[in-house]
């Protein structure tokens, strides 16, 4: 038996959608509001990774937010996926940081559960190995923005559903 192949299209909003259902739970008792716009997006990559990426963008955005905050999530053509969250504003010149490792700012989180802080370093490294780039700003007012583009997938082996 020939081991299936990892990198082929996979729908990025479909994986963004389980994930998403995966941590509505988590979001209400933070009493954080999560709404998403995703739209069709083929990735050529490996499902375990996309799925990580997200959980990793996902849990950060829930992690550092406010209560009675949004978790923003889209899906689009470019940039492939955006989370925007309403936690502490980032000042600009801390935000390259964010995703060295071991490296998380001092400021009010809802979830004090811990983490070594390498969430940002792996989405990082998830990105780049799908040939991928993912960039923070501040949103200029309360949050973060987190924008990944991927390029675009050939769909003519079909997209894979996971």
């Amino acid at each position: 038996m020939e081991p299936e192949e990892t990198r082929v299209p996979r729908r990025l909003d479909q994986i963004v959608a389980a994930v998403l259902d995966n941590h509505r739970a988590r979001a209400e008792e933070a009493g954080v509001t999560i709404i998403s716009r995703l739209t069709p997006r083929l990735v050529a990559g490996e499902q375990v990774l996309l799925e990580r990426l997200v959980v990793n963008l996902v849990q950060n955005g829930l992690k550092y937010n406010r209560p009675e905050g949004t978790l923003e999530v889209r899906v689009g053509t470019d940039p492939a996926l955006v989370v925007e969250n309403t936690g502490d504003d980032v000042p600009p010149d801390e935000v390259a940081a964010l995703f060295e490792p071991f490296r998380r700012r001092s400021g009010r989180r809802i979830d004090h559960s811990g983490g070594a802080g390498l969430g940002l370093a792996i989405a990082r490294s998830i990105t780049r190995a799908h040939d991928g780039i993912i960039t923070a700003s501040s949103t200029g007012r309360d949050g973060l923005r987190i924008r990944v583009t991927f390029p675009v997938a050939d769909d003519t082996a079909g997209a894979s559903d996971g």
